[in-house]
């Protein structure tokens, strides 16, 4: 029985012992909106489906930064492509994710 888990480990891609409970960005109930008020800022905010139950979330920048709050708005220390996203957790553990693409 060992042997088979292993002969499958090596086989299989190590996705398919993943847990699946991430939603992806095009599938996503979370919606990710990134506005710029200036060149070298970001303002980002989210919203959720109505099913969802949110237990925690987390605003990524692009460039190491990332946040907690609800609406969040970033500075930039320098001109680039950066990709902002949100990973949201619900009160059952499933995790959703989105993100935008921006240039500063």
């Amino acid at each position: 029985m060992i042997a088979i888990f292993f002969v499958l480990a090596i086989i299989m891609p190590t996705t398919a012992f993943a847990a699946t409970n991430t939603v992806t960005a095009k599938n996503s109930q979370v919606k990710i909106t990134v506005t710029k008020p200036n060149s070298m800022t970001a303002r980002a905010a989210y919203t959720c489906g109505s099913g969802i139950r949110e237990a925690g979330h987390t605003f990524y920048f692009g460039d190491g930064f990332s946040c907690h709050c609800k609406h969040r708005t970033h500075t930039y220390k320098k001109h680039g492509t950066y990709k902002v996203r949100i990973v949201l957790k619900d009160t059952n553990g499933k995790t959703y994710t989105n993100s935008k693409t921006i240039t500063v």
